[in-house]
């Protein structure tokens, strides 16, 4: 069993904590004992051979998992569909200076002709 005295920031109250990990049962009861005044934040800890390791491995289990790192995107890791968007997106921005659109091209001022949009 594992005992803890908390306080939830916005709450008067200390709370005692006490965890069963077998049967996974929490219950939370009003903590009736004064802290000292120093001790602003602070887990108390009571049980039978609880040693600090056990109790930082329960504390890092209680802790969100961290996002796995997304791989960067590629040309060839798209889909059509989300090729197709990115070029639709790249349509709609500011053409770079020396470039205009001539309703079918982009063309530049030096005279160079594509279908697909120069910052694509």
């Amino acid at each position: 069993m594992l005992v803890v005295e908390l306080k939830f920031s916005g709450d008067e109250n200390v709370y005692n904590m006490e965890c069963t990990p077998r049967s996974n049962a929490i219950s939370l009861t009003i903590y009736n004992k004064i802290l000292p005044p120093s001790c602003e934040f602070c887990f108390v800890f009571t049980g039978y051979k609880i040693t600090e390791d056990q109790v930082k491995a329960w504390l890092q289990a209680c802790a969100p998992k961290l996002p796995c790192k997304k791989a960067r995107y590629t040309e060839f890791s798209l889909i059509a569909e989300e090729l197709a968007l990115v070029r639709q997106n790249v349509a709609l921005q500011k053409l770079p200076e020396g470039w205009f659109f001539n309703g079918t091209q982009y063309v530049s001022l030096v005279g160079k002709k594509q279908l697909e949009h120069p910052l694509f």
